[in-house]
């Protein structure tokens, strides 16, 4: 049998499903989306955590069983690891508005907000997830720690807060159905003006960018709710 020319056999590659496509192919990262599940009380935490403690305590009292202390390679930054909650916020704050370029001091920043997460105020929380957004560094433990934390607070929650916190979500693509309904549920009550004392930012007087970004944070998600709708639709309409 004659063999097949060269342009027979492009012509069957590229009626083929499996030839090259720039869009398939792009370098535009694509992350795959990160579900958290709710909450559940574990009943052996106390068994883990005392395996886990007796476990370092072999290791000595001078060992650092997660590697080296490598902060950051340039003059005039502190390190994040060493750094309190207060100091933790303003060191951060200073890279995003600086727009430092520093995986390892956005992981020591990441890594150390999950300590401390029980002791950060959530308005706080909220600026340093802002700030992994601006360096585009995910983490998925702590987005996975936070999302309890900021359910527990959600009513302490200004409107910008809430939509800052559901952008980073919706950038990190992690979906945790109980935050979103969290956020949506505060998102409403402040939008109702029903808002507590001592929450501002709250009524029809928000800015209407924060609104933006919070329907399309929960578009992003693939979140619906009717009420957050209808009360974005209301506060638009009294400006």
């Amino acid at each position: 049998e004659k063999a097949r020319p060269r342009a027979a056999y492009r012509a069957v590659y590229l009626a083929s499903p499996l030839k090259f496509h720039t869009t398939l192919h792009a370098f535009t990262r694509t992350v795959p989306q990160f579900l958290i599940e709710e909450w559940q009380k574990d009943p052996h935490a106390w068994e883990k955590h005392k395996w886990h403690t007796a476990k370092m305590r072999k290791r000595g009292n001078w060992s650092y069983s997660k590697g080296p202390l490598s902060g950051v390679q340039r003059e005039g930054w502190p390190e994040p690891g060493l750094l309190g909650a207060g100091a933790l916020v303003q060191a951060v704050a200073r890279a995003q508005a600086e727009r430092l370029q520093d995986q390892t001091f956005w992981e020591q920043v990441a890594e150390r907000t999950h300590q401390l997460r029980d002791v950060i105020p959530v308005g706080d929380l909220a600026v340093v997830l802002d700030a992994l957004v601006t360096a585009d560094h995910r983490h998925t433990m702590l987005m996975k720690t936070l999302a309890r934390e900021i359910i527990d607070d959600a009513d302490k929650m200004s409107l910008v807060e809430v939509a800052v916190v559901a952008n980073a979500y919706a950038h990190f693509r992690c979906l945790s159905k109980p935050l979103t309904e969290a956020l949506a549920g505060q998102a409403v009550q402040l939008l109702s003006g029903d808002s507590p004392p001592y929450v501002q930012g709250g009524g029809v007087d928000a800015d209407p960018g924060s609104l933006s970004v919070l329907v399309r944070a929960f578009a992003t998600l693939g979140q619906s709710s009717i009420d957050l709708h209808q009360a974005v639709d209301a506060a638009a309409k009294q400006r």
